[in-house]
């Protein structure tokens, strides 16, 4: 008979964050083999994939659905804003928070 213990555990369950927008491509292009160049099909412009994964432009709806009809990334993952955005969302606040160097 095992002891009672073992028997009133506790279940534990532990979310995982959904993965930055960027490294979820960068993750299934790995799994597939593919080549940066390759996944322009995909994006609006031959460029659109070097900006996308240096972080410097945001994905489109349309390069959102292309992903996740041709690459199998989920839409929610694609809509999730990466870390980088948010921050620079906030650069302008923290700018305007700063007095000008000449105030002093």
């Amino acid at each position: 008979m095992p002891p009672q213990n073992d028997r009133r555990k506790a279940k534990v369950r532990f979310s995982i964050d959904l993965p930055d927008p960027v490294a979820a491509i960068k993750f299934r292009m790995e799994q597939k083999g593919l080549w940066q160049k390759e996944p322009e099909k995909y994006f609006p412009g031959n460029n659109r994939v070097s900006e996308t994964l240096n972080h410097k432009r945001p994905l489109s709806i349309g390069t959102i659905r292309a992903l996740h009809r041709g690459l199998g990334i989920p839409a929610e993952v694609s809509l999730r804003e990466s870390p980088s955005s948010i921050l620079s969302s906030l650069a302008p606040v923290v700018m305007l928070a700063t007095p000008p160097a000449d105030a002093a």
